[in-house]
């Protein structure tokens, strides 16, 4: 690495105002679980130790989370006022989970996290300060299209250092996590779009498919056999999503003496429930094409009060949305070959699937990789010409993230 910068002083708003952090694109570490916070030859921001704070408003149930923060702190200090936000299945996750759309096994019932957002502070590319409320119908339109760039696309314009999120009540939740076959899984499918909106599916598919359901709100439902058969369900209720058992490939986990590295792309897609015979036999044969035991294909439903925010609102366009599946290409550390191998494996996975997901989420940017800008057009489409604007007037000598 060129080196870290762990402050946001005078000298650094200068060198950013110049634009003379060099080589670019500045890459910042918010705590997260980005592949790209750090990299060879580049400068990294690490907003862990001087921006980790987190402060509840007990008058307002507002939450104030510092830029550093992970999302398991977020909700374990919600837990405490018994107040949640729409949070994900890891809470490994910092910031950029929210700013980057914030997709969460809640989302049908409570929206997307973006969409909680009521202010966010943080620097722009040019050295600037910025601070912004949520704005009204009253607002200018320069405070709308800046607030709808960092909204989704954050991550390209400014260092985001500070963010106000809206929470709700906290309700007790159920899970049920199991291994099925792929004739179940693709009976859940077919049936799962058409659940009340407190119940969502979620999988993983690598050596096995293993299925997670959850369900928020004080009583299951009555017709459960009827919801979920023919799989045996075995619900435990549990405070918080932080409760929630790790939901991820157990070869990866279990792997004590090698390091694993990976790069993960998020698609997005409409109903698929009278295709879910073609898009099963399409996973199939996609699992058995993967290129090491670390490669995994993985689903998270949508929908529900998700589409029911306008476009305009934020850079998370594709409201229709009603699946997200991720491609996860791993390897070991160092085995450049398997890498090779993998990352192939995903961008062929990635050609099978666009008929059936044809946007992508940009939960990780992917600017070393030579689908960087497919994935751009697939995330931003129409919108991308209005964040490129943006990106021109907040950051003119790209310090941050190319678009």
């Amino acid at each position: 690495m060129a080196g870290v910068f762990v402050n946001i002083n005078d000298k650094f708003k200068r060198l950013m105002r110049s634009g003379e952090i060099n080589p670019k694109p500045l890459l910042v570490c918010s705590g997260g679980t980005s592949s790209r916070c750090a990299s060879t030859g580049l400068w990294t921001l690490d907003l862990r130790e001087k921006f980790n704070n987190i402060y509840f408003n007990k008058t307002s149930n507002i939450i104030e989370v510092g830029g550093g923060v992970k999302m398991r702190d977020v909700i374990k200090e919600l837990s405490i006022h018994d107040r949640s936000i729409p949070s994900g299945l890891s809470g490994n996750t910092g910031i950029g989970y929210i700013l980057t759309g914030g997709i969460s096994p809640i989302s049908r019932l409570h929206g997307l996290g973006v969409d909680h957002l009521v202010n966010i502070e943080g620097i722009w590319g040019n050295g600037r300060d910025f601070n912004i409320s949520k704005p009204t119908k009253d607002s200018s339109k320069e405070i709308k299209n800046a607030w709808r760039g960092l909204c989704g696309a954050a991550p390209f314009l400014g260092i985001v250092t500070k963010i106000k999120l809206k929470t709700f009540n906290l309700s007790p939740f159920y899970f049920s996590m199991q291994y099925t076959t792929p004739k179940e899984l693709e009976y859940l499918i077919s049936k799962a779009e058409n659940w009340p909106n407190n119940i969502s599916l979620q999988w993983i598919w690598s050596e096995k498919i293993q299925i997670c359901i959850i369900v928020e709100g004080e009583i299951l439902p009555k017709n459960e056999e009827e919801y979920f058969k023919p799989i045996k369900t075995n619900f435990k209720q549990i405070k918080n999503l932080n409760q929630l058992p790790q939901f991820s490939n157990l070869l990866e986990i279990q792997t004590q003496n090698n390091q694993i590295h990976s790069e993960v792309l998020s698609l997005l897609g409409p109903s698929v429930q009278s295709k879910s015979n073609e898009l099963l036999n399409v996973l199939i044969d996609i699992n058995k094409k993967r290129p090491n035991k670390y490669c995994y294909i993985a689903y998270q439903q949508l929908g529900g009060f998700c589409s029911l925010r306008p476009l305009e609102s934020s850079s998370f366009i594709h409201r229709n949305s009603i699946w997200k599946p991720w491609i996860n290409a791993a390897w070991i550390s160092d085995d450049l070959r398997s890498k090779e191998k993998s990352i192939t494996w995903l961008t062929e996975t990635w050609e099978r699937l666009e008929k059936f997901h044809p946007a992508v989420h940009l939960a990780q940017n992917h600017p070393h990789l030579s689908f960087h800008q497919k994935e751009l057009k697939a995330a931003f489409r129409e919108w991308l010409p209005g964040l490129q604007n943006l990106k021109l007037k907040y950051d003119q000598h790209n310090v941050m993230p190319s678009l």
